[in-house]
């Protein structure tokens, strides 16, 4: 069976120049950023990386989170803005909720570590894409993940508890060298098997045989494959406007 991932647009997600793109974010050049760019949301723990945040500081007491994405549920928000408030860490969480494309980009580009610990979902595309920028990933140890990255070559890969997320993060400062090696090695495994158009084509090649070969399958397996298809295209075309 192949497995065929959604896919980063190589062209636009890529290396760039960290100074550059913290001048332009108002970062300072030498303080650790970690990323949270997805969904602020319980099924991505981000009040759990908050918490997470808060042991980081004791080793890095410069660091700094940044966290990005859309928020369906303003109880939700307002209960981490409190847990902040309460853990004394305000002046070093940068809160900024949705952004465009290229303001994710310059974040991607400008951090040390990006954190995904979503619990449940398909492979989260923004994991792709920073491979693509060659940042690091610490990422929730879930089967989805799993399937594609392989915990201290691609990615740190940890249980999606507070103590594990914290060491981990405090790990890729620690262990340049080791950090810097994961990330080539995700870099190559995006160019490999992760690009937008590569993987297109190839559903679609697997489409045109299915309805080459549509006598010996039963109309529902045909339909199945279309619909598929379809959901794909909406669901890259609902991202795109989101973003």
């Amino acid at each position: 069976m192949d497995v065929n991932f959604w896919g980063a647009d190589l062209k636009r997600f890529c290396a760039g120049d960290c100074s550059k793109a913290r001048a332009r974010l108002g970062i300072p050049v030498d303080a650790p950023v970690i990323l949270s760019p997805q969904a602020v949301d319980p099924t991505c723990n981000t009040a759990l990386i908050v918490l997470a945040f808060r042991r980081v500081l004791v080793a890095q007491p410069r660091a700094l989170l940044v966290v990005l994405g859309r928020c369906s549920i303003p109880e939700y928000i307002e209960k981490i803005k409190m847990e902040i408030k309460r853990l004394g860490i305000g002046d070093s969480v940068i809160w900024l909720g949705e952004v465009d494309q290229e303001t994710l980009i310059d974040h991607t580009v400008a951090c040390d570590v990006v954190v995904s610990m979503a619990s449940s979902e398909g492979f989260p595309n923004t994991v792709l894409e920073v491979m693509d920028c060659e940042a690091p990933i610490v990422a929730g140890r879930i089967r989805q993940i799993e399937e594609l990255l392989e915990n201290g070559v691609h990615a740190t890969l940890c249980e999606i508890e507070k103590e594990e997320i914290a060491e981990a993060i405090v790990d890729a400062f620690d262990q340049p060298e080791r950090t810097t090696q994961m990330v080539r090695h995700a870099k190559e495994l995006v160019v490999r098997q992760a690009g937008i158009i590569k993987n297109g084509c190839f559903f679609a090649d697997r489409l045109r045989i299915v309805c080459r070969d549509a006598k010996r399958h039963s109309w529902f397996q045909i339909f199945s494959f279309r619909l598929a298809f379809v959901i794909y295209l909406a669901f890259r075309r609902i991202k795109r406007t989101i973003r």
